[in-house]
Parts: C-alpha cells; sequence; structure tokens
C-alpha cells in the first residue's frame, strides 16, 4: 500500500495530488489542483481550482477531460482576440450581459474576479428552438472550433458556450476549424473527417438515429440501445465514441452485453470509464484474438485459446471486501480458467495477492502507448509473484 500522508479527514483513503499526477499537471494559466485527492470508488476525486469556483472532476479520465475544457477556454480567447468576426458575434451577448461571456474570453483570469455574480449567472439563452443546447449549429461548430464537446457539463465552458451561441449565427463560424475534442480516448476519431462533420453538421436527433442504427446492425436489442441512447450520464459525443470503438469489434460475440453495462453507467464519470473500456478492448484485441465478451460489472473477454482477460479504467484498485466478493463469484463461474485482470490504473499490493491467490495475473496498459504496453506484456507472461506497488511510483501519463 503506498504511504498515507497526514491529510484532511475523510475517506479511509487520502493521497497528494503531487503523488499521482505528473508536475505539470498540478497548475495552469487558469486553475490549480487541490493538495490532496480522495480515493472513492476505486477513483481519484481531484478538485481543480479556478477563479470562477472549484470543479470537481472524478477520476483521471474526468481530470483530463477537465483540463482539456479549460484549454478551450484559453483557445477561445485568443481567437476571440484575432478573430473579429467571432468577436462580432460574442460582441452582440457582452452588449446585453457586459459581466458576461466576452469578459470571460478575453480576460479569463482577472475579469473572473471582477465579475464572478455574473459569469455564475445560469444564462437562459435560445440554444435552439426548443431549447436544446447541443441542436443549436452556432453552438456545434463554436464548439468544434474551439475543441470542446458541446454538450460540457463543465460549468464555466457551459456558461461560455451559452453566452456566444445565444444570438450568434452559423455564418460566423468557419467548419474547416474544428479541432481536437477534449475527450479521453478520441484523438482518432477528432483526426476523422466524418466524426467533424457529424459533430458540426447534424443535429442530436440525427446522430441519435445513425447510431441507433448502428447498434442495430451488431444486434443490440430494443432495450439495451433504448437505456444507452436515452442514458444522460452521456453526452453525444460520448455515445459516438462509444459506438466507434464498439464497431471495431465486430466479429467478436456477444457484444451487446458491453451495451447493456454501459447502460448502468450513473454518472459522467462512469460513462467515459465504459468507453475507455471498449477502446482498451479494441486495442488489446490487436494482439490477443477474442472471440466473445461478456460484462460482470466489469467487461471481460474469452481468447480462442480459452484463458480470459477482465479489463477495467479504474485509477487504484484496492483490497476490500468487494474485491474479494467479486474474485470468488467469477472463480465460482470459472473456477480454472487462466485469467488476466488487465488495468490502466494501478493495483495495490494487497489488491494484487487477493487475485495472484485466485490464480489470475495482474497487467497494466496505457491507452496508446505501444511501448509501454508491449514491456507490460511480457512482464505479465512472467510475473506471478506480487510486487509493491503504488500510485506513487508511476505517475500518469
Amino acid at each position: 500500500m503506498p504511504q498515507q500522508p497526514a491529510a484532511p479527514a475523510g475517506p479511509s483513503l487520502v493521497f497528494r495530488t503531487a503523488d499521482i499526477v505528473r508536475p505539470d499537471l498540478m497548475r495552469g494559466p487558469n486553475y490549480r489542483l487541490g493538495e490532496y485527492a480522495p480515493l472513492i470508488d476505486f477513483k481519484f476525486q481531484f478538485d481543480v481550482e479556478t477563479p470562477w469556483g472549484t470543479i470537481p472532476a472524478h477520476g483521471m479520465a474526468m481530470l483530463g477531460l477537465r483540463l482539456r475544457e479549460l484549454k478551450s477556454i484559453e483557445y477561445a480567447s485568443r481567437i476571440a482576440h484575432k478573430n473579429p468576426m467571432f468577436v462580432e458575434g460574442a460582441v452582440r451577448v457582452a452588449c446585453q450581459t457586459p459581466a458576461g461571456a466576452y469578459l470571460l474570453v478575453t480576460d479569463p483570469i482577472d475579469s473572473a474576479y471582477r465579475a464572478a455574480v455574473g459569469i455564475k449567472r445560469i444564462v437562459l439563452a435560445k440554444w435552439s428552438p426548443n431549447g436544446e443546447r447541443a441542436n443549436c449549429a452556432a453552438r456545434q461548430q463554436l464548439a468544434c472550433l474551439i475543441g470542446c464537446d458541446p454538450e460540457s457539463r463543465n460549468p464555466i465552458l457551459l456558461g461560455l458556450l451559452d453566452d456566444m451561441s445565444a444570438n450568434a449565427t452559423a455564418g460566423w463560424l468557419t467548419a474547416e476549424a474544428a479541432v481536437n475534442f477534449g475527450l479521453p480516448g478520441i484523438g482518432a476519431l477528432a483526426a476523422n473527417a466524418e466524426f467533424k462533420r457529424m459533430m458540426a453538421f447534424k443535429s442530436t436527433r440525427e446522430i441519435a438515429v445513425e447510431l441507433n442504427a448502428s447498434l442495430t446492425a451488431l444486434g443490440v436489442g430494443d432495450s439495451a440501445r433504448t437505456g444507452f441512447l436515452s442514458n444522460e450520464s452521456y453526452t453525444t459525443t460520448q455515445r459516438m465514441a462509444f459506438v466507434y470503438y464498439l464497431r471495431k469489434l465486430v466479429g467478436i460475440e456477444n457484444l451487446s452485453s458491453l451495451v447493456e453495462g454501459a447502460v448502468d453507467a450513473l454518472n459522467e464519470s462512469e460513462a467515459l470509464a465504459a468507453v475507455q473500456e471498449v477502446q482498451l478492448l479494441v486495442e488489446l484485441r490487436r494482439t490477443h484474438p477474442m472471440v466473445r465478451v461478456s460484462f460482470a460489472g466489469l467487461p471481460f473477454a474469452t481468447l480462442t485459446d480459452g484463458s480470459q482477460m477482465i479489463v477495467t479504467s479504474n485509477d487504484y484498485f484496492v483490497e476490500t471486501p468487494r474485491v474479494a466478493q467479486m474474485i470468488a463469484r467469477y472463480r465460482a463461474e470459472f473456477p480454472t480458467t487462466p485469467t488476466t485482470f488487465i488495468t490502466l490504473g494501478r493495483v495495490s499490493a494487497g489488491a494484487e495477492q487477493q487475485l495472484l491467490a485466485a490464480d489470475i495475473t495482474v497487467a497494466h496498459h496505457r491507452l496508446g502507448d505501444v511501448d509501454f504496453n508491449v514491456r507490460a506484456e511480457k512482464a505479465a507472461q512472467t510475473a506471478r509473484k506480487p510486487v509493491a506497488d503504488s500510485p506513487a511510483a508511476s505517475r500518469t501519463p
């Protein structure tokens, strides 16, 4: 187990943020991370302190998303200074609400302190004829322009998009300006011209129809399709990412089980986990031929040789009665199946002992990091005894 520093009272496991993230991520032009990060449901709970208030980020994936969203605010500031057409669209709103988004865009730090009350207000903007944010063409193209999800839940970015798209028209945005979306694991999609085109020019209803058709073609039943497409834990962008990766698993049996598991997401953190886990299966398929996938709290895949892999995107897997019960249930159903537990995060020494005692090998993976994954694969093939491990031993990439 990692050393426990002195920390405020709260959950039983609390870590210093500096021990679990890279030093260059601790502070940026318009944020700093809180000193401590408690572990809640195997994910770190970060506080992103900004001039506009503290934004929580549950999990490494959510932290990455929130920090990229703050980059989008910085990018919007640079565009506003250089692009008169963009500024014109913002000024129309600023004239009505001088303490609002335009100050935020042109001077994100100082203006926030001067106009905190104005920036924190809820803007009653006319996003679209029926009031749905993502179905406003100007809002969608604006989000593509500054590199964020049109349906972002970041309160700062949400207000910014509301204000700047309230009276603007799509005419002052260029369709070719789309940059990378701020969603972990979506880099390959952002480079895809069709993906950009869908996000910029198709309404959420049109996208939902296409996603429904894709899921139907994959054999996903009505209940799972409806549950997934109506689950408000996902944004439209995140649903697109999930289906994008799911389609890369065509040929593997029981894909519908992954959608049924995704339906259970209760919040955005769990939605991001579902996206990352199906992406992890896609990457593992390149070197591990899979014949079937299933979902039982976590996704697992059966390989052609009969062995299985359990995958998770959790930040830090620690020994708990819940873990012991999960292992016991798994071994009751698959008593002798060779199994590897593959995680995007870390595993405590105690949890690793629990897994190894059940003859389940532990392996680590980093999305998109080929060199690391080759080394981890070799280590997993030979390592059969637990090693002391802690989040501090390897900062997040």
